[in-house]
């Protein structure tokens, strides 16, 4: 029974695995595929992947987007994708390697004509007569609101309202029309924070910043400390990889963030 089943993924793997042996050998691997979590996708992976680009023009590249952590994981572990970027960290999956490549802080946000939107931070404790749109279970961000929530003692069925939508654009379409506020990451409405539509307040229970975790299969990062080692066409098929990591590396944001707290100096 267990052949039976596992025996098809095992022929599409090794089928898989004499394509890319060809493709390496004939010169011919020349991709990069990512993969993250919806509110990475918003704008600073976008930035990221345009830069990278114009440095590797031929380089075929690709992005998925994914709703929910256990589909990001197992997209990474089955070689779907060859990085990913999470704020979640994946250290309890034995297959895959993390590392910190960016910090993320994550804060209040509204409409620029809200009734918090000059306050100068606030606590959730504070918050709970607000109306609230959220995304669904499963997102980085609501994971890590509930977390800090319980951790307060707090719940959502402690907020006076509570909206769940689909999406980040939903989420935008509410915060505009004024009367929501929701959690979210600076890494989130940057056009519109730009264009002076959606304020963002720092939370007194979100001074510091999180990590945002690059991702890849273990089996990848011990082929990338090989590189060296290996004959050239080895090496050509890593190289994008290589090359976005280092981009990556070099582009490491300061500390000067919308979400930053004032409080956050004397929190450390």
């Amino acid at each position: 029974e267990y052949l039976f089943e596992e025996g098809p993924h095992l022929v599409d793997l090794e089928g898989r695995l004499v394509s890319e042996i060809e493709s390496i050998k004939q010169g011919k691997f020349s991709s990069l595929t990512v993969g993250c979590m919806a509110d990475v996708a918003c704008d600073w992976l976008p930035n990221k992947l345009y830069q990278y680009r114009r440095l590797c023009s031929d380089v075929k590249v690709a992005c998925r987007q994914f709703e929910e952590v256990e589909a990001l994981y197992r997209a990474i572990k089955n070689g779907e994708v060859d990085l990913g970027f999470s704020d979640l960290s994946f250290a309890a999956f034995d297959e895959i390697s993390t590392a910190v490549i960016d910090t993320i802080f994550y804060g209040l946000a509204m409409a620029k004509s809200h009734s918090l939107a000059h306050q100068t931070w606030v606590s959730l404790k504070q918050l709970t007569e607000q109306s609230w749109v959220l995304l669904p279970e499963g997102f980085p961000s609501r994971i890590m609101l509930e977390k800090r929530m319980q951790e307060l003692g707090l719940s959502l069925s402690d907020l006076a309202q509570v909206e769940v939508v689909d999406s980040p654009s939903l989420v935008r379409a509410y915060l505009l029309q004024g009367h929501y506020v929701t959690f979210a990451s600076d890494l989130d409405f940057q056009v519109e924070r730009q264009a002076g539509l959606i304020q963002t307040v720092p939370l007194e229970e979100f001074a510091l910043g999180t990590p945002l975790f690059l991702l890849m299969s273990k089996r990848l990062n011990r082929s990338l400390g090989l590189t060296e080692q290996q004959p050239f066409r080895g090496r050509q098929a890593l190289e994008p990889i290589q090359q976005f990591i280092n981009l990556l590396q070099r582009g490491r944001r300061g500390t000067s963030h919308p979400f930053r707290c004032p409080l956050a100096n004397a929190a450390v």
